[in-house]
């Protein structure tokens, strides 16, 4: 007689699978992220996505069976990981990096899916620190309240809010632009940059109005003779720090050299050279190639009209990116029932002063010889 042999199925209870720890009780803590580098974390492995890290616990038998129950445990985990500097996120183009100091901004949530990606650290590189110049210049004024220039520039920012003692100036500002506005009072302004995917940097600075004793100016002392001195009529005189001239190339420079000379100017930061007329637009343009060698940043708008064609381009960066759109903008302007409205400006900044007579600006004032403009604005910040 034969025997027959039958299969019997053995369920095991969630219960069951916890008493050989196989699943770890409901008030176990999240795994640590230690326990995740050394056990779950394949060495040699520089990055993986959370979904494959989700996964390994079902493919690797010598860990224990993940249940759903685990998973919120798990997105703990991976946030202590990056809060801890165990491991660095990339999420499309987005870090997320412990920096040195400390401090890391989180995702928002975390998802197991080949979009999230952790990397061992030291691989993924931190994000350079955002630039950005503000400044706020009172301008010379006898009235009480007080003209200001408030400039700016933040690369690579997609919108700029721009603020006056906390309240939001209207406007479109772009990365790098100025604001001029009236002040009675030293005022706080702030400029706030939006990059996209979140990141957003502040900056602020004061503009401030000077005022000595009552607010009359200062009476100056006299000496044991009684007659005082000349030079105290000029204490209280601030040397300014930018120059704004306007007109022919030539009258420009020279006015820029008397005013260097008169005020014992030492060195020349940043040069800025604009011109607002078709014209005199389409010649600057021709000093490209002869400026290209110098660190120069190119901030123009061109509105154009053609017949029935609208177009409107804004452009800022280095000469070489604005060379493409060159081309197109000429044609554009040599239509013969053309109507445009155009600026265009040249940024000249020096990683330290120059000279005022020195090679750069000599340069710059022959390549713009090459063709001159009949009209332009120049601005030199200068130091002393």
């Amino acid at each position: 007689m034969s025997l027959t042999r039958f299969s019997v199925p053995i369920i095991l209870t969630p219960q069951a699978l916890k008493d050989c720890q196989k699943i770890r009780a409901d008030d176990a803590p999240s795994y640590a992220p230690a326990y995740i580098l050394q056990k779950v974390w394949l060495s040699g492995l520089n990055h993986w996505t959370t979904k494959a890290l989700k996964e390994a616990f079902a493919k690797d038998l010598s860990l224990n069976i993940f249940v759903d129950a685990e998973i919120s445990k798990l997105r703990d985990t991976i946030r202590q990981g990056l809060q801890t500097g165990n491991w660095d996120m990339k999420v499309g183009e987005k870090l997320f990096i412990k920096t040195d100091d400390g401090k890391i901004t989180l995702p928002d949530s975390i998802e197991f899916s080949e979009r999230m990606e952790l990397y061992r650290r030291g691989i993924l590189e931190p994000p350079k620190p955002r630039e950005i110049e503000l400044n706020a210049q009172v301008l010379s004024s006898t009235e009480s309240v007080k003209p200001v220039r408030i400039r700016w520039k933040a690369s690579g920012a997609l919108t700029i809010k721009l603020y006056q003692d906390g309240n939001l100036v209207a406007g479109e500002f772009r990365p790098s632009d100025e604001y001029e506005t009236a002040i009675a009072k030293t005022t706080t302004f702030k400029i706030v940059a939006d990059y996209g995917n979140g990141e957003v940097e502040e900056r602020e600075t004061p503009a401030k109005i000077l005022a000595y004793g009552t607010g009359t100016p200062s009476t100056p002392s006299a000496g044991e003779d009684g007659k005082g001195s000349w030079d105290d009529l000029t204490i209280f005189k601030a040397k300014p720090e930018e120059f704004d001239l306007e007109g022919t190339l030539d009258r420009v420079f020279n006015e820029l050299s008397d005013r260097i000379q008169d005020n014992q100017v030492q060195g020349i930061q940043s040069l800025e050279i604009s011109v607002g007329q078709v014209m005199d637009y389409r010649k600057l343009m021709t000093a490209f190639p002869m400026l290209i060698k110098l660190k120069v940043q190119i901030d123009q708008t061109a509105t154009i009209t053609v017949n029935e064609q609208f177009i409107r381009l804004e452009y800022q960066g280095p000469v070489k990116g604005f060379q493409s759109f060159q081309g197109a903008v000429n044609t554009l302007l040599s239509s013969p029932d053309v109507k445009a409205d155009v600026s265009l400006k040249l940024v000249f900044e020096f990683s330290s002063p120059v000279q005022p007579n020195g090679a750069e600006i000599s340069n710059i004032k022959q390549a713009l010889n090459r063709n001159p403009v009949d009209r332009l604005n120049l601005t030199a910040k200068v130091t002393y």
